[in-house]
């Protein structure tokens, strides 16, 4: 399994980088990917409602 984290304080361009980026790596490799935080997608600075 490849996981990421989404950390409070990136930006909705950093978060569907990663998620993209996570997603490609495993289906390349043939894994899983999940996510650590996931409530933090698109909670971005500016929002505090996700």
């Amino acid at each position: 399994m490849i996981g990421t984290e989404f950390i409070k304080g990136y930006g909705l361009g950093n978060q569907l980088f990663f998620y993209v980026t996570t997603r490609c790596i495993a289906e390349e490799k043939g894994v899983d990917f999940g996510f650590i935080n996931p409530e933090q997608v698109g909670n971005v600075f500016h929002s505090n409602k996700g």
